[in-house]
């Protein structure tokens, strides 16, 4: 039997990128599957923590959410804290977990998805220092370069050249660290390090882990010839990129590092300990092996 939901919550946030009030269209999508209607929390600018901190209150059995990449990850951690399923609906500009768990950026494509799953399964996630990620993080002042390359993608051809130059100057000119992986030193140096889950699960088996890269100081040059391969290939795929996958990973020293995850930047000081739980959160989505 299908799990039918007695007390779902839903949170929109219209200060995202792409966020209006759909509420009636998601409840009426929500009912027709039998379930109840959600309860409504509907936020604009500081108010959206008012808003968490009600829908916590509510003890929801399911938390829907539609809003930018911040808003999903708030919501993820509420589902995880209290151990109920997520919906994540795609509603900002980037749409990071939304893309992962849906493979689109159309909301009521997402929504139908989820609500054809019988049951939720599990997500991993990455936990930095404790915090949470559900998708990615990236470590190191070339944190940027995630910018740049959505303005790229967006069309946004004059804020991306705007940014080139700190680019250039964070990858050529920024601070490099060393790193220990599962344990390990590694001889190598990094000024960034991307971290991600498997994309293909098809040619993953054993226990959970995440595929890291990590950028190497570039020269202008190289940087140039890695800029060039991004547009045509994955760009881990560049000599000047080490790539593996891992279990873990630990930066030591004392500075602090710009990081983004799930696209949301935070300062991290160090040292940095990055592991990862096959048990992030629940959701209903398809499975991605599927």
């Amino acid at each position: 039997m299908p799990i039918i939901f007695k007390n779902p919550a839903l949170l929109i946030n219209l200060s995202s990128g792409s966020a209006s009030d759909i509420s009636q269209e998601i409840t009426t999508m929500v009912t027709d599957k039998g379930h109840s209607a959600p309860e409504c929390f509907i936020s604009e600018g500081e108010k959206i923590a008012e808003q968490f901190s009600a829908l916590k209150a509510s003890k929801p059995d399911l938390i829907i959410v539609f809003g930018g990449d911040g808003t999903c990850r708030s919501a993820a951690e509420i589902a995880r804290e209290y151990d109920v399923p997520l919906i994540a609906l795609p509603g900002g500009t980037m749409n990071i977990l939304p893309r992962e768990l849906y493979k689109t950026i159309e909301w009521k494509e997402a929504l139908k998805l989820a609500l054809d799953q019988k049951e939720p399964r599990w997500h991993k996630a990455g936990l930095l220092n404790g915090s949470p990620f559900y998708c990615g993080a990236i470590i190191g002042a070339p944190t940027r370069m995630a910018n740049v390359r959505e303005s790229v993608r967006q069309g946004q051809l004059s804020e991306a050249v705007t940014a080139i130059p700190k680019v250039v100057e964070a990858v050529t000119e920024g601070d490099t660290f060393s790193y220990h992986v599962d344990g390990n030193p590694t001889d190598l140096q990094a000024n960034a390090i991307l971290l991600s889950f498997p994309s293909n699960p098809e040619n993953y088996e054993g226990e959970p882990e995440m595929e890291m890269a990590s950028v190497m100081p570039l020269s202008v040059g190289e940087l140039l010839k890695v800029g060039a391969q991004s547009l045509l290939m994955d760009w881990r795929e560049s000599e000047n990129i080490d790539s593996k996958r891992i279990r873990s990973l630990e930066i030591d020293g004392q500075g602090r590092f710009e990081t983004l995850l799930d696209g949301e930047a935070e300062i991290v000081s160090c040292p940095i300990a990055v592991t990862l739980e096959k048990k992030g959160v629940k959701v209903m989505a398809p499975n991605p092996k599927t």
